[in-house]
Order: structure tokens, then sequence, then C-alpha cells
């Protein structure tokens, strides 16, 4: 097991996604992409108790997968790389994703079956602070990014603090997401060694940007994250965030926050521009074909994902009507196609996500069954849809519109949802069926020119 583990943590989106995709590759059937692996009757356990202690538990499950501050020295580019190719099974393919996180793309690796090599990831560092004090959390993460630069110059970090949705995390831990700048020995030996002569490299860029701060060239401080608060609101305050504080306990009615000094690739979902650089040199060095795959924002490719799958199945004389729509690190790759789902994933579960697969779902009118994961955080934030809104999206479905492992009792506060949502999926979806050969990238050209337009999503073969 590579060391990266000891510091990678595992309830983060990339490392749920990376998981995912590779039990797809190997096809471990019985796996969950979003640990903890446990029984799904734990879940129910674990919502009786007080909802304090739940909240309480939150926080400190999330501790337990930081590391202490003396070890950040032991943090390494290259570790993180290798635990990432680990993951895979050692084969040819004929092509590798790399850079953003993305579940839709994730569905892409699945279909096209190839491996995708994340450009970020999270560590998080045990530390005590009040959720709230942005400035203070800034003004720590300053040494700690010079001690990570000094041993990786290779990335770029973008020191993370959202007082909404990651509440009850940051007050025990600092999140740095790590950008690669390059492709590091690591990545290029796995693509040599894996990569069919003339392969395609096809590059996720999600050119998504937040208002920052910036420290240096290496490290960056962003308030907030996405969801239904814009960049904006969190820097400048609103009346719901005057609401949101106040229900909090907070004396404050508006955050105090670091002044800002520009926009910036997203910390955890936006693509830093000089890794694409480096993967088009290593290209031209070995022969190898590029594809960038660009869109603005995280759920941009949803639809067109959506759609690929639709297609893929309607190639093997299957015509699905059924939708999953995952949420955040709940996702089932390989479930989806074993059970002729088509996936359509949100970044997260607020009221604009909603809307989203609302208007997929309406513009296509044929869905039979609707299946929904939610992602429970433990805080009732902003702009959070709560289960009987998403209940709407039910009256779309001709036959029938359920949750899956979601208790809308104690949502958001639903611990069990990490452990049910798996368990469930498989339970009440009965249909088993092969699963299908994979396309080739030929093919994933051919589906998105006879869509050009359709989706705002945009795909170029780089001349390498």
């Amino acid at each position: 097991m590579s060391r990266a583990k000891e510091y990678i943590p595992d309830f983060d989106s990339t490392s749920s996604m990376l998981y995912s995709l590779s039990y797809y590759l190997k096809r471990e059937a019985e796996a969950i992409g979003l640990p903890p692996k446990l029984p799904g009757f734990i879940g129910g356990i674990l919502n009786s108790l007080p909802e304090k202690t739940r909240q309480r538990i939150y926080t400190w499950v999330g501790a337990m997968e930081g590391i202490d501050h003396h070890k950040i020295a032991q943090i390494e580019a290259e570790e993180m790389s290798r635990h990432a190719v680990s993951q895979y099974p050692v084969k040819q393919y004929p092509g590798m994703m790399i850079g953003s996180s993305n579940g839709a793309v994730v569905h892409l690796c699945a279909a096209l079956d190839i491996p995708w090599l994340p450009q970020t990831f999270l560590v998080a560092i045990r530390r005590d602070m009040g959720p709230d004090d942005l400035k203070q959390d800034a003004e720590w993460g300053r040494p700690v990014a010079e001690e990570i630069h000094r041993h990786n110059p290779e990335l770029i970090m973008h020191q993370m603090h959202d007082p909404v949705q990651d509440r009850l995390m940051v007050s025990k831990m600092g999140y740095f997401r790590m950008k690669r700048r390059t492709l590091g020995k690591t990545y290029e030996h796995f693509i040599k060694t894996n990569l069919i002569p003339g392969g395609t490299l096809f590059v996720c860029e999600c050119t998504y940007q937040w208002e920052k701060t910036r420290f240096s060239d290496h490290h960056f401080f962003q308030v907030g994250g996405l969801g239904d608060v814009s960049d904006r609101e969190y820097l400048q305050g609103s009346d719901r965030v005057g609401r949101f504080l106040k229900e909090q306990g907070s004396p404050l009615k508006k955050w105090d926050v670091p002044e800002t000094t520009g926009r910036y690739p997203e910390a955890e979902w936006g693509f830093s521009p000089e890794l694409h650089e480096d993967i088009i040199r290593y290209a031209k060095e070995n022969g190898y074909k590029v594809m960038t795959i660009i869109f603005d924002h995280p759920e941009d490719i949803s639809a067109f994902t959506a759609d690929f799958y639709r297609w893929w199945y309607r190639k093997n004389d299957f015509v699905s009507r059924r939708v999953l729509i995952e949420c955040f690190a709940l996702l089932e790759p390989l479930w989806s196609v074993l059970t002729r789902s088509v996936p359509f994933w949100l970044a997260f579960n607020t009221s604009s996500s909603m809307e989203t697969v609302k208007k997929y779902i309406k513009r296509h009118g044929d869905f039979d069954d609707i299946y929904v994961f939610l992602l429970s955080n433990g805080v009732r934030g902003i702009g959070i849809s709560r289960p009987d809104q998403w209940e709407e999206i039910f009256n779309y479905a001709r036959h029938q519109g359920i949750f899956l492992g979601v208790d809308e009792e104690e949502f958001p506060q639903d611990m069990g949802a990490f452990i049910r949502y798996h368990h469930e999926f498989k339970k009440k979806i009965k249909e088993r069926y092969a699963l299908l050969p994979s396309l080739s990238p030929k093919e994933f050209l051919e589906f998105y020119h006879t869509r050009q337009g359709h989706y705002p999503v945009r795909i170029e073969e780089v001349a390498v």
C-alpha cells in the first residue's frame, strides 16, 4: 500500500471517484466507492443517536483521516500519484483520462474502459479552529504550504475553508487541495507502460473559477466552495448568510475574510492549466494523441454523459428508461451498467443542482424510473434542498421515483446514507445484465460530433 494512503482521506471526492472507477475496471461488484464499507443495518444504529452526537461523530471521523502537523514532511507528490495508479489493473488501455475530478467524467472513463489520473488530491491536516475563523486559518496555512512546497515544487496548493458545507470538518482540520503542475515520473511511467502505442490522452479541463487570495505562485486561499452560495456571497455576506450564522450560534453577521486578489481555478473541481502544457510535451515525445474535454461548471458535462450512456445502450440493442441521479462522492459506475441505468451526476444536493437534473428529465420525458442518491453532510447548509423538495422530480417518472439510502426524517444528519446507498441500490433495482463491450475513442468522437452544440462541452483534438 502506498504511504499516501496515510494522508489522503477516503471521504474526499477524488478518492471516492478513483476507487469507484477502479472497481469498474477490476469488475469488483461488491466494492463501495465511498467508505465506510459496513453492513447496511449499521446506518439505522447511527441514526438512532442524538443529532449533536452524530455531528460530533462526523467531525471526529473526518479528523481521524487527517494527519498531524509534525507529519507534513511526509507528504510526497509522487506518493500520491503512486496511490492513484496502484488502484488500476495493469493492462493495455486505448486511452487514459487526466485532470479534473468529476463524477460524470468517471462514467465516461467506465464506458471507454480507461483509467483516470487525477490532477487534484486532498490532504487534510489536523488543527483546532473555529469554523468562522477564516483569516486565522489563512495565516495558519501559510507556513504549512511553504513547508509542503519545499519538498514538492511540482504542486500548487489551494487551501480551502468552507464554513457552510464543511462546517463540521473545518473546526478540526485544514484542507489543502494539491494540484499537479506536471505529470511526474509515476504518471509518465504508468502511461508509457499501459497506454497502447499511438493511444489517446484525454485531458479533462473544468475551467470553473473562484475568487481567491493568492499568497504565492504555489499557495492560494479559497473561502467556500461549489454550491448555492457564490464566491461573492461568501465574501460580501447576505441576508441568508446572516440567518445561517445566527442559526449556527455564531455572533457574526458575515465572514471576515482575507482580501482576495483575483479569480483562479476552483480548489476541488477546477483544472490548473500548467498540467496541460506538460501533457502536450509528453505526448509529442511518445507519439500519443491528445483530446481535450473542456467545460466550465462541473455539472455541465452530466447531460452529455447521460446521453452518451443512452447512446451506448442503444448501440447494444437496449433502450434504458431508468435514470440514476448521483450526488458528489455517491456514484456507482459498475452498477449503473449492470442495471442499465442512465447515470446523471450532480456535484451537490442544492436547489441549483436539482434544477439542472430536472431540466434534463423534463427534456427527455421518457423515464419510467427515477432513483436518487442524496449526500448527507451533517449541516443544514444554505441552499440545500430537502428530500420533500427532491420528490418533485419523482412526478416526472412514468412508473416510480424513489430515494436510495436516504432517511428522509434524518437528512442531512443521515449518517447511515453513506452505508445504505450501495446496499439499497442492489436491493431495489432487481434487473441484472452483462457488462457491455467498451466504446473506443473513435466512437466517443462520433457521438460528440453528431451532437456538437447540444451541450456546454467542447472537445478538441490537439495537434502534437
